[in-house]
């Protein structure tokens, strides 16, 4: 294994719940739709963040994007986690490899490397 520092900066993309994206509405210059709707992401289901600016400038830095991603989606990724890598992931992390999924979808992703964030599990076989 080989361990160092990127020498670019790499492209972040967010994910958000359908149903309660306030980042990704404003990201793309959309306003804010209606009422929130319920969710199973809890941990992602933030009407007001707090450090908006901050991620605006983070993303527009990284010429990333914000992707809003279902639930049925994220529990798609959950299982394809467990089933392919053994991590018992948290639904909110499955979020990610949903969003990357999408994001796959949508452009040739092919030859790149993407970083997934993944907390709320174990990998099986740990005691």
């Amino acid at each position: 294994m080989q361990v160092g520092l990127t020498e670019r900066l790499p492209q972040l993309i967010g994910i958000q719940s359908e149903a309660i994206q306030p980042v990704v509405s404003r990201y793309h210059g959309h306003a804010l739709a209606g009422e929130p709707r319920q969710t199973l992401a809890a941990s992602i289901a933030v009407q007001k963040p707090r450090n908006y600016l901050r991620l605006h400038a983070e993303l527009a830095a990284s010429q990333g994007m914000m992707l809003a991603v279902t639930d049925s989606e994220m529990q798609t990724a959950q299982e394809l986690l467990a089933r392919e890598a053994g991590v018992v992931a948290e639904l909110t992390s499955a979020a990610t490899l949903a969003g990357l999924l999408r994001a796959g979808a949508a452009s040739n992703l092919a030859g790149k490397t993407a970083v997934l964030v993944i907390t709320g599990g174990r990998i099986d076989g740990d005691s």
